[in-house]
């Protein structure tokens, strides 16, 4: 598994590409890819909603299906936390995250 990171350009890949698939799979709304309609998740719908534990349970829900749903060959989510919800509206959340091909365990923190 490798791809370019889309910010340097240069060749990435194991937990590098894992993250950033992430990252792309977080911020892509259902449906916005012209080719590959059914790609993203919904968390990008949480947008301008009000801050409270029904977001959060939403967020918590959209991250897991979609990651299972997109990324269950390449990698488990073991855990998912809420680090914090900033004044801006910006959400943090933690993913224990487990390969599936070596069972290397990482943590990752999301900013959505």
């Amino acid at each position: 598994m490798y791809d370019m990171d889309r910010h340097t350009g240069e060749w990435i890949t194991g937990w590098d590409y894992i993250f950033q698939a992430i990252d792309d799979l977080f911020t892509t709304r259902v449906r916005e890819r012209v080719h590959r309609r059914p790609y993203g998740s919904a968390i990008p719908d949480a947008i301008d909603r009000p801050e409270n534990d029904a977001l959060v349970l939403d967020t918590f829900v959209a991250a897991a299906e979609a990651i299972h749903q997109w990324l269950s060959k390449i990698v488990r989510l073991v855990d998912l936390a809420l680090i914090e919800m900033t004044a801006n509206g910006k959400m943090r959340l933690r993913l224990d995250l487990q390969r599936t091909d070596t069972g290397e365990l990482a943590s990752y923190e999301a900013v959505l």
